[in-house]
């Protein structure tokens, strides 16, 4: 059974991660116009892996680590 405080933390981490990976993707597919829409990516990228992080806790960071160089 997942404590609260895992799930907080899976949340928090996942939050954090998604939206540097929101960053990143914004900037990857734009580079020269960073203006245009990276708010939206880095609330969206937040928000699905903030969610997975607190559904699925350590199973996902350790998916992350392993994918780590994919992405």
């Amino acid at each position: 059974m997942m404590q609260i405080s895992d799930a907080a933390k899976g949340a928090v981490y996942g939050a954090v991660l998604g939206g540097l990976g929101g960053l990143g993707a914004c900037m990857w597919l734009i580079p020269d116009d960073l203006s245009l829409f990276p708010g939206d990516t880095i609330l969206i990228g937040a928000i699905i892996c903030g969610f997975l992080g607190f559904i699925f806790g350590d199973r996902f960071f350790d998916f992350l680590s392993d994918h780590w160089d994919w992405f």
